[in-house]
């Protein structure tokens, strides 16, 4: 439709809960305006998700890795999107968390040492039964 030369750029923009899609999109055209031939869209917006720091699910996975494990995990965000998204956005309070070292996800050859399996696998175990209380 635009003739031989053509581009086609598709941005996959991962935003946070504090910035807007529809500014986003403002943006960017603001960036593309004044080239011709360039048509800017929206073709979906999934919001960002985030569970607060002092929320009970998280209290509880401190409290009790610090019970079984002698220290308390740190919070930190995550870009991308894991299986707690789709459950947050259902209103049901839902954290990545996991065992082994960070800098092992995703990678080639991913690995945890089998102490480290058992030891999550006790804190979860606590976690789950904490609720259950």
């Amino acid at each position: 439709q635009y003739g031989a030369k053509c581009c086609k750029a598709v941005l996959d923009i991962r935003y946070l809960p504090s910035q807007s899609p529809r500014k986003i999109v403002q943006e960017i055209k603001k960036v593309v305006s004044g080239h011709k031939f360039v048509e800017v869209k929206q073709l979906l917006s999934i919001p960002p998700t985030e569970i607060k720091g002092n929320s009970e699910l998280v209290k509880v996975i401190k409290k009790t890795t610090k019970k079984v494990l002698g220290f308390t995990p740190k919070t930190v965000g995550l870009s991308g999107a894991t299986d707690a998204k789709a459950l947050i956005l259902k209103g049901i309070p839902a954290v990545g968390f996991s065992c082994g070292e960070h800098d092992q996800m995703h990678v080639p050859n991913e690995s945890i040492k089998i102490k480290e399996l058992g030891d999550f696998s006790k804190v979860l175990f606590e976690v789950v039964r904490g609720f259950l209380k």
